[in-house]
């Protein structure tokens, strides 16, 4: 939550476009709290379908609660049932989990579409990144052009470009490769438009 806080607290730069991936984000980490991490990947992006079920529940000793909690639980476990206490936990994190989904705006289009604009920062670091990289970048797919030149694939080049991963297995230029991959989506021409116009 420091770290959500932190993004939108920024005086000097536009943050509106961190909204959606940070909302996303958090309630992720905060589901980690309860759930185990499988459960949470295999819904992607859609955190409605987050499923409570007992199977996907971390058990009681691997539940984040704090280190000092552990230690008041750990004391009077053997005097106590701590049965109550573990269903209240997991009571409280499945009721603030289902709120952030409900409450956050996750059905914004708006909001998920300036995720394209990135801030400054990340898109200088992630291009540095790139240009520097010591690691072998994908080949450049070829095809044949109706003048019999050969031509490389950009767009496939960059969604390769866009499965390199960093250790932790998050996506090493995101910033990047949506930059470039929404300028890919621009027409090269206005030879569409000019079409409906002389329709009319």
């Amino acid at each position: 939550m420091d770290r959500f806080n932190r993004v939108f607290q920024k005086s000097n730069e536009n943050t509106t476009c961190l909204l959606y991936s940070e909302m996303t984000r958090l309630v992720k980490l905060y589901a980690a709290n309860l759930l185990n991490t499988d459960s949470i990947k295999k819904v992607g992006e859609d955190l409605k379908k987050l499923c409570f079920v007992e199977g996907d529940q971390l058990d009681k000793e691997n539940l984040r609660i704090g280190t000092s909690t552990w230690a008041s639980v750990a004391a009077s476990e053997e005097e106590n049932d701590m049965k109550p206490f573990f269903v209240a936990v997991r009571g409280f994190y499945i009721n603030t989990i289902k709120k952030m989904i409900k409450k956050f705006p996750f059905g914004d289009n708006l909001l998920q579409d300036l995720g394209i604009f990135v801030s400054l920062d990340q898109l200088r670091e992630e291009f540095l990144d790139y240009t520097l990289s010591p690691a072998d970048p994908p080949t450049p797919q070829e095809y044949t052009a109706a003048d019999k030149t050969k031509k490389i694939r950009i767009g496939k080049y960059w969604w390769e470009v866009g499965k390199i991963v960093r250790l932790d297995g998050q996506p090493r230029f995101p910033a990047l490769c949506k930059i470039v991959m929404g300028l890919l989506s621009i027409p090269a021409s206005n030879a569409n438009s000019e079409r409906g116009f002389s329709i009319l």
